[in-house]
């Protein structure tokens, strides 16, 4: 585990520009998903706080499988798609448009489920976003990464193994699961304080 450590903090100064810029798309795009709820009509408003509201009733009943396995599906589908676009040459902006897909996604939870709750509201859904975020967020940034260098590398012809490339993205891959599982188990109880 030290040694992964250690070789991830390598990476990230080797890399750091465009860590950083990793970074900074995340983080931009939540903001842009969090004012993007602002121009929505009220219609479309209501729609999502109804359907924040729902889910955060729905915190009231002990975790399923089935919101285990629709955690699974969403994430799976992002980190899956960022994996096999890092195999390709053209891959990496598109690469860079998920990365911003996640962040605008968080943005629009963050605005409409604060919205929705009474009394404690963005606190609120900041407590139930952290633990699962201190995962999803470093996972997701170093996942676009590795899979904008490899396209890259790609697009020039020095494409290494691509065994390497898998094996190199599975303890991020292994960092997104912990946040499901955190998504699944803890966040839910974190945000039954505020809620009941």
């Amino acid at each position: 585990m030290l040694r992964l450590m250690e070789k991830w903090r390598w990476e990230i100064k080797q890399h750091r520009g465009i860590y950083l810029f990793a970074l900074f798309l995340f983080f931009s795009s939540v903001a842009c998903g969090y004012a993007c709820c602002e121009g929505f009509d009220e219609a479309t408003r209501q729609r999502l706080s109804e359907s924040a509201l729902g889910a955060i009733k729905d915190v009231d009943a002990p975790a399923s499988f089935m919101a285990l396995m629709g955690s699974l599906w969403h994430h799976g589908k992002i980190a899956s798609v960022m994996v096999l676009l890092g195999c390709l040459p053209l891959g990496a902006p598109f690469v860079l448009l998920c990365q911003g897909i996640v962040g605008l996604g968080t943005g629009v939870l963050l605005h409409t489920a604060s919205s929705a709750i009474s009394g404690w509201g963005i606190f609120a859904v900041l407590c139930y976003l952290l633990p699962q975020s201190l995962f999803y967020v470093p996972g997701y940034v170093a996942l676009c990464v590795r899979a904008v260098r490899s396209s890259i590398r790609i697009f020039r012809g020095v494409a290494g193994n691509r065994i390497d490339y898998f094996v190199e993205i599975l303890p991020y891959l292994c960092t997104i699961m912990i946040g499901i599982v955190i998504e699944w188990c803890i966040s839910p109880r974190i945000l039954r304080l505020f809620v009941a």
